[in-house]
């Protein structure tokens, strides 16, 4: 499970909760364990903080994400600028080349080479499949 999913469980399990104690205020409803009543008040401090804590947990999910979304956008410049660097010492270069360097997927390593194309440091020699290569400018 990854942390945005973890934190909207915890937020639905939380507003689950907080819905029944609003639900017991508003109904009355009686809780009683082992003889002694839960006075109405109880509720009514529990619905507050059930509901901070749902807020809690949709904020830490929009950090989480936007911490995320940082560090990709940091490891794509790196990655970039190391491709840049890599070019220049070469005439012709293939996605498998890029996937062995930067270490990533075939799909990343396209993209890459199309922010590259539209750099203008490299032209796409071939349409498709294992025969295309990039020539360098």
């Amino acid at each position: 499970m990854n942390k945005n999913t973890y934190f909207i469980s915890t937020a639905i399990l939380f507003l689950i909760v907080g819905t029944a104690h609003f639900a017991r205020v508003i109904f009355s409803w009686p809780i009683i364990i082992a003889g002694w009543k839960l006075p109405l008040e109880a509720s009514w401090i529990a619905f507050i903080l059930v509901f901070l804590l749902v807020y809690h947990a949709l904020r830490l999910k929009n950090i989480s994400s936007n911490r995320i979304i940082t560090q990709s956008k940091e490891q794509k410049a790196k990655n970039i600028s190391k491709l840049e660097e890599y070019i220049k010492k070469k005439d012709e270069i293939t996605n498998d080349e890029i996937e062995g360097l930067l270490g990533v997927s075939h799909a990343t390593a396209t993209r890459y080479l199309d922010e590259l194309e539209k750099r203008d440091l490299v032209e796409q020699v071939g349409e498709s499949g294992s025969g295309v290569y990039y020539k360098i400018k």
